[in-house]
């Protein structure tokens, strides 16, 4: 993940930027979780990237995907909220592995993302 942008308007909404490395040796799909701050699962989105356009297996060193997700604010209550996200192989259900910038591996290969309302 190269970076996200996250709106709060009539959605909430997050855009994921991919930045390929290489190509990947699976189709990933790609989980956004909206929890509160105690880690509630409020809402969810699974799908493959860029809405199924862009599979990770046509993925090619140093592509730039843009993959957005959003939740209707309908019945999300007005709390702190964050966007959990990762990737996973769906026949199987395992998370690819996900890092910090210092190389540290993330708890569960979810990163957080703080929704600023």
């Amino acid at each position: 993940l190269a970076g996200y942008d996250v709106t709060m308007a009539e959605t909430a909404a997050v855009t994921l930027t991919w930045r390929a490395t290489g190509t990947p040796d699976a189709d990933y799909t790609v989980f956004v979780h909206l929890v509160d701050a105690g880690g509630t699962l409020i809402a969810q989105d699974d799908g493959f990237p860029a809405a199924g356009a862009y599979p990770t297996l046509w993925w090619l060193p140093d592509d730039v995907i843009q993959d957005r997700h959003s939740f209707s604010l309908d019945e999300i209550p007005q709390t702190s909220l964050y966007f959990r996200v990762g990737l996973y192989e769906r026949e199987s259900g395992d998370r690819l592995p996900a890092y910090q910038a210092d190389g540290e591996r993330l708890p569960d290969d979810v990163l957080t993302l703080l929704v600023d309302r």
